[in-house]
């Protein structure tokens, strides 16, 4: 069997040069009955259900022989150790609450947490915490949020990481997913599916700290019905969304509403970035927003940039809906930028915000598209439209009409030519 220290060595590596670290902690009674600390191959049937280990000398395999039910399930670890707990074989139910609050667990079985919102479930609150689905392996939750970093008791230095290979499968029903909730929490995609029901895919909640979705591969799908289904930076975190390679698309059907569902900055948030340079993010039928804030913030700065090979399609992108003295920027410096719907790039709300679109590379495409009844492409009332030295592309097919209230410049003085993501690191 695949040793999960060896297999993830060389990416929590390269992730640490430029990701800043977390770190969590968690403090819990220790288990009840004695769970053997040496590593070896055993068979898990439910009870203890508090597996946390002290001192553990090698990674563990759990076989579950049949499916297994508990109130509680607290795998994991109390201290910081190298080694992994490997869960494998038949189901196992939590259905009170279940947490890894600290250490290496591994899925490769499918594995239910239901909780409530008061009972959420929780990767990361005590101590480094990583948990693995792969080969197979799922995590399920229904009427329950999944936090990934949850601070306990005032400690400031607990983080939880989520890393998925395919197979594998994450599914939340009926609540939220959530990167950083109220410390640092990071979701990164290798493979798999992600599904997330009527609740939010989303980094941060009402704490200062930060979290980080990476996708490099799978399938991501978010459906919400007429509410929220994306916030990349809540509150006063600072969140960021890397699309590099996989696709993350919505199942709302309904088409584009007067409402935004999609946000970038939101409340007291002053830092968000959206990254795409691979794969896919498809909004297609969604009206998104950029800079959602309170009407109290100022100085908040919100990016969502295009580069490499990325492909962002969506019906509308509001620029700097409130607040004052903000900005929000879209950043064209390479790939392809789809738009579907009548108002395009649009202001929205407070006009005391700057507005920018950078070409730098890239491509806009006004597109036509047979789940929408009709386009045309209107490029903003406020923005500015900045054309830097590597240019840019618009397309504009046949039968669409297209128009820009504010004149194309030419970039004057200096400017940034790359964009900087400050994002939170994997555990080590």
């Amino acid at each position: 069997m695949t040793n999960p220290r060896k297999q993830f060595a060389a990416a929590t590596g390269a992730a640490l040069t430029m990701l800043a670290a977390l770190v969590c902690a968690l403090a819990l009674p220790t288990a009840a009955f004695a769970v053997t600390n040496e590593g070896g191959e055993y068979t898990y049937t439910g009870s203890p259900n508090d597996m946390r280990t002290t001192g553990q000398t090698g990674d563990q395999i759990w076989n579950v022989q049949t499916p297994v039910s508990v109130a509680n399930f607290f795998p994991g670890q109390n201290d910081t150790v190298p080694y992994w707990q490997i869960y494998t074989g038949a189901s196992i139910t939590g259905s009170a609450k279940s947490r890894l609050m600290n250490g290496n667990v591994v899925f490769e079985n499918e594995v239910k947490w239901t909780g409530s919102e008061t009972d959420a479930n929780i990767v990361g609150y005590l101590g480094p915490a990583r948990l693995l689905l792969r080969n197979g392996g799922s995590l399920a939750m229904s009427n329950a949020p999944l936090r990934i970093g949850q601070q306990y008791n005032a400690n400031t230095t607990s983080y939880g990481t989520l890393f998925m290979e395919a197979p594998s499968a994450l599914t939340v029903v009926g609540n939220n997913l959530i990167a950083g909730n109220s410390n640092p929490g990071t979701l990164w995609v290798d493979g798999g599916t992600v599904s997330v029901t009527n609740g939010i895919f989303k980094t941060g909640s009402t704490a200062n700290k930060d979290g980080y979705i990476r996708i490099n591969g799978g399938k991501v799908s978010l459906g919400s019905g007429d509410n929220d289904f994306l916030n990349i930076g809540s509150d006063n975190n600072y969140g960021s969304l890397h699309v590099s390679g996989g696709t993350i698309s919505t199942r709302r059907t309904g088409g584009v509403s007067g409402e935004t569902y999609g946000r970038l900055g939101m409340k007291y948030n002053t830092a968000a970035d959206i990254y795409v340079d691979g794969g896919l993010l498809d909004l297609w039928n969604e009206r998104i927003v950029l800079g959602d804030w309170y009407t109290s913030v100022a100085n908040g700065r919100v990016a969502l940039t295009v580069d490499g090979d990325g492909r962002v399609v969506a019906s509308v992108v509001a620029l700097g809906r409130n607040g004052s003295g903000n900005t929000a920027v879209v950043n064209l410096n390479g790939g392809r930028f789809e738009l579907m719907y009548s108002t395009g790039f649009a202001s929205y709300g407070n006009t005391g915000n700057s507005r920018y679109v950078n070409f730098d590379g890239g491509t806009l495409a006004l597109v036509k598209d047979s789940r929408l009844s009709f386009t045309q492409g209107y490029l903003g009332a406020t923005g500015e439209k900045v054309v830097y030295p590597k240019g840019g592309a618009i397309e504009v097919p046949s039968g669409v009409t297209a128009e820009s209230a504010v004149s194309f410049r030419t970039a004057t003085g200096y400017a940034s030519r790359k964009s900087r993501l400050r994002i939170p690191a994997l555990a080590t």
